[in-house]
């Protein structure tokens, strides 16, 4: 999907929470229409009537005990005026009810155009479908958010910072930094972190950063090394002293996380490239 001339600009508001309820209605009823639901919902017959699907005759039943709420079913976001928790806990939901029908695994049904009764479905290909179209939704919603394939939730990265979330790390990285990367960038992006969550997970880049200062030096002069630690030391992100500066807005974590990230990237890949040559 392209990047409008209007998003590239800057020009486009992200869309409020009255849209994302329009928008997540007529996803569903795309899903229920394109019978990518058929397996749970089941349907309907001209002969048998409504013939359930893994759900049974209660769906809403499914709903409360795997979310644990009862404000999401039926669906209608709209009408119920659902929150953001709402919205995102159905979209969860659904992704993992979506299947689509394995062809000739069922029988047609000819009297009165009843249609095909499937009897075998896949998750594939439409789960994958369905994650693409919510996060063409979710992409343009406040700030931005994105759902991952195993359905989850996060903050969608700032554009042109997309490619630090799914870059590798040279082979010469350790097990255990790459697992520290990976928990800190998970701690910073999941839907559910607090401030101290974010700061945190700076803080963890930053110990990430701090094996790799005296390499560091081999590549950036004294007082770029300085000022790479300098936020760190000197701001409520380490130390917790009195000296530290705490007032800070906590939108500067979010560009804190993404340039301590970079550096991480860059510094790694230099050390691995005069490795080689070395």
């Amino acid at each position: 999907m392209p990047t409008y001339f209007s998003e590239q600009r800057g020009l486009r508001k992200g869309a409020g929470i009255v849209e994302l309820r329009i928008l997540v209605r007529d996803l569903y009823n795309g899903l229920v229409e394109k019978e990518h639901l058929k397996e749970w919902l089941g349907y309907h017959c001209v002969d048998a009537g409504q013939v359930p699907g893994t759900a049974g005759s209660d769906p809403g039943h499914d709903v409360v005990l795997e979310v644990g709420r009862a404000d999401i079913w039926p669906p209608d976001p709209v009408g119920g005026n659902w929150s953001e928790d709402a919205i995102f806990d159905f979209l969860q939901f659904v992704g993992e009810k979506v299947s689509t029908a394995i062809p000739d695994t069922g029988r047609y049904h000819n009297y009165n155009g009843c249609g095909w009764h499937d009897e075998d479905f896949t998750p594939e290909p439409a789960r994958g479908q369905y994650v693409d179209r919510v996060n063409k939704v979710l992409s343009r919603y406040a700030d931005g958010w994105e759902m991952k394939a195993g359905f989850e939730i996060v903050e969608r990265a700032p554009a042109g910072m997309e490619g630090l979330l799914t870059i590798k790390l040279p082979a010469n990285v350790g097990t255990s930094t790459r697992r520290r990367v990976q928990s800190a960038v998970e701690k910073f992006r999941r839907r559910s972190s607090t401030r101290d969550d974010r700061r945190d997970a700076v803080r963890d880049l930053g110990d990430v950063l701090e094996p790799l200062r005296k390499q560091a030096g081999t590549h950036l002069s004294s007082r770029d090394e300085s000022d790479l630690f300098n936020i760190l030391n000197n701001f409520d992100i380490r130390h917790n002293n009195e000296t530290q500066k705490k007032d800070y807005d906590p939108i500067w974590l979010s560009g804190l996380f993404y340039h301590y990230l970079a550096m991480i990237h860059v510094l790694t890949h230099l050390i691995d490239r005069k490795q080689q040559t070395s």
